[in-house]
């Protein structure tokens, strides 16, 4: 569960996040999530036999940053 940090007001992430997770953050649907990680917009790592994929608070927060060019 992410909590406020009343100091900072910035959300308490785990060290990996993920595909749900991100998808909920992002407000988007957990496909589109994996669609933006295929096509390389948002960064992902690979773990496990499966290659469930993980994702870094740093790069959710690089994607955000860089979201407007996207959304264009």
């Amino acid at each position: 569960m992410t909590k406020m940090n009343p100091k900072t007001k910035n959300l308490s992430l785990p060290l990996l996040l993920k595909v749900g997770g991100v998808a909920r953050i992002l407000r988007l649907h957990p496909n589109t999530v994996r669609k933006l990680s295929n096509n390389g917009k948002l960064k992902s790592y690979r773990i496990g036999s499966r290659g469930d994929r993980r994702f870094k608070p740093e790069d959710i927060n690089q994607f955000l940053n860089g979201r407007q060019e996207w959304l264009k």
